[in-house]
């Protein structure tokens, strides 16, 4: 399918404000978001993610998924990071709405979402 299998990374990055996180957590972020837009796309769902963060406003989900009358709103996260205020605030009143699907997905995640997204084994 074109996915390699997640790593710890090792690149450098100086986490802001969350000392718990080290740049080993924050690589399979990065690389979590890849990999579900490449299988999100392989699956037919239409995939919006702003690359440049300035462009959109502060908290707004990292991706916004279509496909077949179902909308998916997902925050991409290392596996030690938590939300902020913000992002908790979008991801609240979206998933009010009836027809958004709200997710916060973490590497560890991988199977549940391939589900959610509709991979068949």
């Amino acid at each position: 399918m074109g996915l390699w299998p997640l790593k710890q990374g090792t690149g450098p990055y100086d986490p802001p404000g969350d000392p718990g996180v080290t740049a080993g957590d924050l690589a399979p972020e990065a690389e979590l978001l890849v990999r579900v837009v490449e299988l999100a796309r392989l699956e037919g769902w239409l995939v919006y993610h702003s690359g440049n963060s300035r462009w959109i406003q502060p908290g707004f989900p990292d991706l916004v998924l279509v496909r077949a009358l179902r909308v998916l709103c997902v925050e991409i996260k290392p596996p030690k990071g938590g939300l902020t205020k913000r992002p908790k605030a979008w991801l609240k009143e979206l998933g009010e709405c009836p027809v958004v699907e709200t997710y916060l997905w973490r590497p560890a995640d991988w199977d549940a979402l391939r589900e959610i997204l509709g991979v068949r084994a």
